[in-house]
């Protein structure tokens, strides 16, 4: 943090009004929480404005004073006086990433504000939710806090015309996409299992499962600690997906009495492995494609040569999604507004998929076959993080299009539990033989490599399948 001039009036003001000028409070604070310091050392024979002046200047050259702010807000939660001081130590900042957090946590505060007031107006039924509310948006705003501490990474970059919307909309970390998250997939959870080459000519993968879950106690989400990469058959691997399947289901119900809601699993795979079937992945028949909602990624975007590129392609295509279906303000936006691109088969190769945000095909212009392998690598290219694609189907294009419509008239965390129901019934087990075959590309950033940090309560969460 820079420890400007300002910022420093800031915090010396704010340590006499909390401690209302009493030299004996602001002494026990100071010897409370830093071993071996008095704070008599400091200009006793001075008033206290001296005194509080003298300790700062000190801590400042000691390279403390982060240290000191940090302790200061933490032993006085929720005295105004500390929501301030921490709203003056944001201005102060001048860098343009922090004036951005500065301006993401003002926003995100008179939300909070807005918040605690309507929570005085409603009747005993509606304070529950909007409790929930509340503390979410104070666990928002503590992270920003952190971030602006260097306690955090703000984890994506900030090109030159990212504005503070953009902040709150995109970054994996920012308050309000948290806070949407935790609102539309409480207790949920997510199986990414990214998918490398070892041996091609063997069919040798090697295979980088995680776990992504919200803890209940403190609805942050995390990861489960990583294990070691696993080498495996292409051929075996939908029998490693099910036990890790298995795995995750029971574990989850042992640790969280509170059942999650259906599992989600990502399978980020290699360009050329896109043109597999689900069915491929999962076995058939799989109890996965009734049970759990299933989508595809890429992994080139995370190993190989080619993988900053890939991966600046996927935050640019993600900017678009969020341009058009935004997260915020609540509720988010349904996917029926994005900006949707849908081919055909005898369509020019001239279309620039870039202008796009979403893709659906009849499963003319990509489908799960050898032939469509450039135009999976296209999309891959564009940065499109979703896309959708029926084959197999025997209904007219109208009533297609139709299906489509019914899947995408929601926002985009509704969307994944509408594809494990829309598979269970037409696809899945009990699927009659006319049904079709539904497909999802769906890169969301946050559920992808690279992970979260994670749960430091389990130094070890389960062991995965060999």
């Amino acid at each position: 943090m820079k420890w400007t001039k300002e910022a420093k009036k800031a915090l010396r003001k704010s340590l006499l009004k909390v401690y209302r000028k009493d030299t004996g409070l602001l002494g026990l604070f100071v010897e409370d929480e830093f071993d071996n310091i008095s704070f008599n050392d400091y200009r006793p024979n001075e008033g206290p404005e001296i005194r509080v002046y003298a300790l700062i200047e000190d801590f400042d050259s000691k390279g403390w004073l982060d240290d000191l702010y940090k302790k200061f807000c933490k032993a006085n939660d929720g005295n105004p006086n500390i929501t301030q001081l921490q709203k003056d130590i944001q201005n102060c900042q001048f860098d343009r990433e922090s004036k951005l957090l500065s301006e993401a946590w003002q926003k995100l505060h008179r939300y909070l504000v807005e918040l605690e007031q309507h929570s005085q107006q409603e009747s005993n039924s509606d304070t529950e939710e909007l409790d929930r509310k509340i503390e979410i948006c104070k666990q928002r705003l503590k992270f920003f806090n952190e971030v602006c501490c260097g306690d955090r990474d703000l984890v994506i970059p900030l090109p030159e015309n990212f504005s503070v919307e953009d902040l709150l909309r995109n970054s994996w970390g920012s308050a309000e996409v948290q806070a949407a998250e935790i609102e539309n997939t409480s207790y949920s959870a997510h199986l990414i299992i990214a998918v490398f080459w070892q041996e091609r000519t063997n069919e040798k993968i090697r295979v980088q499962p995680r776990l992504l879950y919200k803890c209940p106690n403190t609805g942050e989400l995390v990861t489960a600690p990583p294990q070691k990469d696993r080498t495996l058959k292409l051929s075996d691997f939908s029998i490693f997906l099910q036990k890790a399947a298995d795995k995750v289901a029971n574990k989850l119900s042992e640790k969280y009495p509170k059942p999650h809601r259906q599992l989600t699993i990502g399978l980020f795979v290699p360009i050329d492995l896109l043109s597999a079937s689900l069915t491929k992945w999962c076995g058939q028949p799989s109890k996965l494609i009734d049970n759990c909602s299933i989508v595809v990624g890429c992994s080139d975007r995370y190993e190989g040569s080619e993988a900053a590129t890939l991966h600046n392609k996927l935050n640019d295509g993600w900017q678009r999604f969020q341009n058009h279906a935004p997260d915020m303000p609540e509720p988010a936006a349904k996917l029926t507004q994005l900006q949707w691109l849908r081919p055909d088969a005898s369509q020019s190769q001239t279309i620039d998929l870039e202008d796009y945000s979403g893709l659906q095909c009849l499963g003319d212009w990509l489908k799960p076959d050898p032939q469509c392998l450039d135009r999976w690598a296209e999309l891959v290219e564009s940065g499109i993080p979703l896309a959708l694609w029926l084959h197999d189907a025997q209904a007219d294009r109208n009533t297609i299009e139709q299906k489509f419509n019914d899947l995408t008239n929601c926002n985009r965390f509704e969307f994944l539990e509408r594809i494990r129901r829309d598979r269970r019934q037409h696809c899945g087990l009990s699927a009659a033989p006319s049904g079709y075959h539904l497909g999802v590309f769906y890169e969301d950033p946050q559920y992808a490599p690279p992970f979260v940090p994670q749960d430091d309560d389990d130094e070890q969460f389960f062991d995965w399948p060999d």
